[in-house]
């Protein structure tokens, strides 16, 4: 299920530039579809939108991912990889990870996900 969270100006985003990324990101030969679960965060009076993935989808991508795994500084027992914008963190036993990207809702452009 995917969720969307609004700012108090009301301002919402389209989960298809959301599903689009995510899409992208994946490994040209995948062609299964995978559960994902999210969450959408809008920050008041900016043109900036928070994005986390979590479930199977979210654990396939951090697999996928080539980056090296690196200790994640904002939790501990958690590793993270980062590929651009998108950060990839694993759960300490390895069985689920969440992703998180951001998005400017005025260009489409990606950008940071949330800080610690």
């Amino acid at each position: 299920m995917f969720s969307m969270m609004r700012s108090h100006s009301g301002v919402t985003v389209s989960t298809v530039a959301v599903l689009c990324g995510l899409i992208c990101s994946l490994p040209a030969a995948a062609k299964e579809e995978l559960p994902v679960n999210g969450k959408v965060f809008l920050v008041p009076k900016s043109t900036n939108v928070y994005v986390t993935l979590s479930g199977r989808g979210a654990l396939d991508l951090y697999n996928a991912m080539a980056a090296k795994a690196r200790n994640d500084a904002c939790r501990e027992g958690r590793k993270i990889k980062w590929s651009g914008n998108l950060y990839c963190s694993l759960a300490r036993d390895g069985k689920s990870a969440d992703c998180n990207f951001g998005l400017n809702h005025k260009t489409g452009k990606s950008s940071p996900g949330q800080p610690c």
